[in-house]
């Protein structure tokens, strides 16, 4: 039983190995670079996007009795702790 699972999975190996694209040194380039810009891209929309939160949360509002919404959410905090 074990020599039929052994040689099936060698045969899905060698079946995958044969049938694996491979890649030109252009296209290896291309594909790790394109790679890295997308990670860079969504570090800086990270960082972006936490300096929009902390822009919008640190503002007064005039709802708030021109508190921010910060301040507003330890006060209500406080009170109930």
């Amino acid at each position: 039983m074990m020599t039929k699972k052994r040689s099936a999975e060698k045969t899905v190996r060698d079946i995958r190995r044969a049938t694996r694209r491979h890649y030109s040194a252009e296209e290896k380039i291309v594909l790790y670079s394109t790679v890295f810009v997308v990670k860079k891209v969504s570090q800086s929309f990270a960082a972006e996007m936490v300096l929009t939160v902390m822009c919008i949360n640190e503002r007064p509002r005039k709802t708030l009795g021109f508190h921010t919404p910060a301040e507003r959410f330890n006060q209500c905090v406080a009170s109930t702790g």
